[in-house]
């Protein structure tokens, strides 16, 4: 009986030190265990919280994968033919801030180089998950309506939580005056009224 509890052991001791062994052996040709290939989940990656250093919408909850579905329900709304290149950017844009967390807008204006670093990071990470959209692959137009939808969605959110915050504040109110800006450059200012006067009227 002892015999058989030692020869188990041993059998589990030495399967211990191969496995360690063939992983030592694989990082050192360039070859990861398949568990350290394994992708990154982009689902797990939506549930990255926002807001997350602003004490105004830290604890209301808004997710990037809320967000990123909010985005592209605002291009529909601006564009019912959206084309799919469109769309995938808008639900997968922000899904790399799962690797830096939500970076404050104030703090992407103030810091240049930082900013730019941490593009660089959650452009690394969409990669790693297999969602990184090459420059070319949207139209200028397309882009500047991916860029217009995620400022709105912010806004709205902010509004729709806070309108007493949002509303007092200078830097908001200016925030929004530039939306109102692209959405005249792109020839919607008509369709950018009528939603943000759905969503404060509280219409659905």
């Amino acid at each position: 009986m002892m015999s058989a509890i030692f020869a188990g052991a041993r059998a589990n001791w030495l399967a211990g030190i191969l496995s360690r062994v063939t992983a030592r052996l694989l990082r050192l040709t360039g070859r990861a265990p398949t568990s350290a290939q394994r992708q990154p989940s982009p689902w797990l990656a939506g549930s990255t919280h926002r807001w997350h250093t602003n004490p105004a919408f830290c604890a209301a909850g808004d997710r990037v994968d809320g967000h990123s579905c909010r985005v592209a329900i605002l291009i529909l709304q601006f564009i019912p033919d959206a084309t799919v290149e469109l769309l995938r950017a808008a639900i997968t844009h922000d899904l790399g801030a799962n690797a830096v967390g939500d970076l404050a807008s104030p703090v992407k204006r103030k810091n240049p180089d930082l900013y730019a670093a941490v593009e660089g990071l959650e452009g690394d990470a969409l990669s790693a998950m297999g969602f990184d959209i090459p420059a070319h692959v949207l139209s200028a137009r397309d882009r500047a309506f991916l860029h217009l939808c995620d400022g709105l969605d912010a806004y709205l959110w902010a509004v729709t939580h806070r309108p007493d915050y949002v509303r007092a504040r200078a830097d908001w109110r200016d925030m929004f005056a530039g939306l109102q800006s692209r959405a005249d450059a792109l020839g919607v200012r008509w369709k950018f009224n009528e939603i943000v006067e759905g969503v404060c009227d509280g219409k659905f």
